[in-house]
């Protein structure tokens, strides 16, 4: 078994990709931004009441349409915070 010391910092980069998001998220539905996320056909901006419609697993990041979850991994996200 490993300790911490023996650890690469980026051995599971997806992992870290993930978390870097959700805090990201956070921060901006915190500072009363709003967060858009972007594909080729679509355009979706959620407000920071919207903030329960995004999941996270170890993973992946995931937002709810309906009764659905979508996978966000790919997608373009970009932050918008007030002036």
């Amino acid at each position: 078994m490993l300790t911490n010391e023996q650890m690469i910092p980026t051995a599971l980069p997806e992992l870290a990709k993930a978390r870097r998001l959700k805090r990201k998220i956070a921060e901006t539905f915190a500072k009363g931004g709003c967060v858009q996320v972007v594909t080729h056909l679509k355009i979706t901006t959620y407000l920071p009441q919207h903030a329960e419609m995004f999941k996270f697993d170890r993973f992946s990041a995931y937002v709810t349409r309906g009764k659905h979850l979508d996978c966000i991994d790919f997608a373009t996200i970009r932050f918008g915070l007030p002036r």
